[in-house]
């Protein structure tokens, strides 16, 4: 029965849509589905576009859809739909979250060329909801049979989605604990710790001199297997790139300067990350919120690229090495009025997000050897 109700929605959804539907006419298409997973709004199971008023303010809220329980009126998820031929966006992942949070929902679900559901329950400690599971229009696939099992109104159960909810986040906690580990392990810090370990378990059987200068012609260098592989390929397609390639030596650091623009400033990679953020947002006004989800932490690392002052100062205030620029002049300001500092922690592996970025967003960045 789930796969069949699967297939119906593939079809309706995906296969009969035409590329220039407007979003009103796939709304109707949606109260299809939803009338195929059991709820209707003659019944009172969902409302369209009900408004909501925020506070004292004129501003409301008007999602797209809002499903609860037609015998207590409960709220029970939110529905957002887009054009189904346009790629679903950072944007409309934010404007979910935001009903979502208004509307105290632990879950929502985007609707466009794939469906996108997302939580927002007491586990997640993100800004915004959390992307938990997306389902592309497949037929008989099994994610969306899981889909319907879990939506449809004769077995929609908060428990269940709860337990998928917290299997998905303790999976994206481990591998975020491991990649933060491998950056640690692989950091100069940890590398210079390696030494002293050496030292110490030398100190018994020789001089401390002559371990001394026998590490100084030592390179300890720990590289993650990610990285290794990444510079076999790179290797290969070297002729290809649009960067400069180099051969370096194992012992020697890489150099490499980027230059913003065309403006002939050779920046230091984590310098680059500060000047080109500080850039971005004096051109384009963007909140705290907004920040974190276009500059993830997960493209830095352990650090983050982007943090607030205070947490900054609280984190690392007992230690010589804040790992953040925080020279009165570095600090900078989101437009709504948070104060943020960048990491200073960046090699030429990683700052290769953030130069992704910058071009998307349609600036000039150059590469070039110190």
């Amino acid at each position: 029965m789930t796969t069949e109700k699967w297939n119906k929605l593939c079809y309706h959804l995906s296969e009969k849509i035409v590329a220039d539907i407007s979003e009103r006419d796939f709304e109707f298409v949606v109260d299809k589905a939803l009338g195929i997973l059991g709820w209707e709004e003659y019944l009172g199971d969902f409302e369209i576009r009900p408004s909501f008023q925020l506070g004292s303010t004129k501003n409301s809220l008007k999602p797209d859809f809002l499903i609860k329980s037609n015998s207590t009126g409960q709220k029970l998820f939110v529905v957002e739909i887009k054009r189904p031929k346009v790629p679903l966006s950072e944007q409309n992942q934010i404007q979910l979250s935001t009903y979502m949070r208004q509307f105290k929902l632990h879950f929502g679900i985007l609707i466009g060329p794939e469906i996108q559901v997302f939580y927002d329950g007491p586990l997640n400690q993100q800004d915004n909801a959390v992307l938990i599971k997306r389902i592309r229009f497949e037929k008989d696939s099994k994610d969306g049979e899981q889909f319907v099992s879990l939506f449809s109104k004769e077995s929609f159960s908060h428990e269940a989605l709860n337990g998928i909810a917290t299997e998905f986040l303790k999976k994206k906690n481990q591998k975020a604990k491991v990649e933060r580990l491998v950056k640690r392990v692989t950091s100069e810090d940890f590398q210079d710790q390696t030494k002293e370990l050496i030292k110490q378990h030398l100190i018994q059987e020789l001089d401390s001199e002559v371990i001394d200068a026998a590490l100084e012609k030592v390179k300890i260098e720990i590289r993650s297997l990610d990285v290794l592989a990444g510079r076999i390929l790179s290797s290969k397609d070297e002729k290809s790139s649009k960067y400069p390639k180099k051969e370096r030596n194992s012992n020697e650091k890489d150099k490499t300067k980027i230059i913003i623009n065309g403006n002939g400033v050779k920046l230091p990679k984590n310098r680059f990350v500060l000047e080109f953020i500080r850039l971005f947002i004096n051109d384009r006004s963007r909140t705290f919120s907004q920040l974190k989800n276009i500059f993830r932490d997960e493209l830095q690392g352990s650090t983050g690229v982007i943090n607030e002052l205070d947490v900054v100062l609280q984190k690392y205030g007992h230690t010589n090495k804040k790992r953040h620029f925080l020279r009165q002049d570095e600090i900078l300001t989101s437009s709504d009025n948070i104060q943020f500092v960048v990491s200073t922690e960046w090699t030429i592996e990683n700052v290769q997000e953030i130069v992704k970025i910058a071009e998307k967003e349609g600036y000039k960045i150059d590469q070039v050897n110190g």
